[in-house]
């Protein structure tokens, strides 16, 4: 696809904001949001939100074998 999916719009918002927007309607308020790849631009449209952000200092190594 190309393109970071938590940041395709979704009726109205960023997918990532409906999630959050559907887990606060259902009384859920502590959200911790794990972030990776493209944590720049996702940070830029939850920072409104209030939940934690926790950023995933492991980077993806493709084809790496763990024993």
């Amino acid at each position: 696809m190309g393109k970071t999916k938590a940041l395709l719009n979704w009726h109205g918002k960023k997918l990532i904001e409906f999630h959050i927007d559907v887990f606060n309607d259902l009384g859920i308020r502590n959200i911790n949001l794990v972030l990776g790849h493209d944590k720049e631009k996702i940070i830029e449209v939850v920072n409104r939100k209030k939940i934690k952000i926790i950023i995933n200092k492991i980077t993806w190594v493709e084809n790496q074998l763990l024993f």
